[in-house]
């Protein structure tokens, strides 16, 4: 039965990441569409860099037997976790006005090439803006960003902490 069999602490690791993976995309996705919160460029290189933890979580898991590849999967998981943290720090600093945003935070109306002054200001008028350095829900006086560096940094500490604890019982 695939129920018994003992889990090792490597997939373990996985597991969790998937979970945490999982968890904030989904937190991401349900205040996007069901509250309307419009995601910036910052808040969705933090989505991709989620997707990234969970596919590899889960290759790590179901896909890859080989021990040495399994770690080198591990090793990208935690880039990816820990490239998440970096965003989330930067991210939140725009938001406070320690750090200048990307110039992809503010339009893509920028990039494009008008025959017009109407088609111009057609698309300015229509085009949504979703600012960088604008908070688009506080909880508990953080932003999203702020909330995800620390549920991130949480994630990292944790399974650093987990691994460590692990070899040392061996």
């Amino acid at each position: 039965m695939m129920f018994n069999k003992k889990i090792d602490d490597i997939s373990k690791i996985f597991y969790l990441f998937f979970l945490a993976a999982f968890f904030a995309l989904s937190l991401a996705y349900i205040s996007e569409f069901v509250f309307g919160f419009k995601p910036c460029i910052l808040c969705l290189y933090q989505r991709k860099l989620f997707f990234i933890l969970a596919a590899f979580s889960l290759a790590g898991v179901f896909l890859v037997k080989n021990k040495k590849w399994r770690k080198v999967i591990l090793l990208i998981s935690f880039s990816a976790l820990f490239l998440n943290i970096a965003l989330a720090f930067y991210h939140s600093g725009v938001e406070m006005k320690f750090f200048k945003g990307l110039g992809e935070c503010t339009s893509d109306f920028a990039k494009k090439i008008y025959s017009s002054i109407e088609e111009l200001e057609k698309d300015l008028l229509s085009e949504e803006i979703v600012r960088c350095d604008k908070p688009a829900f506080i909880f508990f006086g953080l932003s999203m960003a702020s909330w995800n560096f620390i549920y991130s940094l949480s994630i990292l500490i944790f399974a650093v902490g987990f691994l460590t604890k692990s070899n040392d019982k061996k």
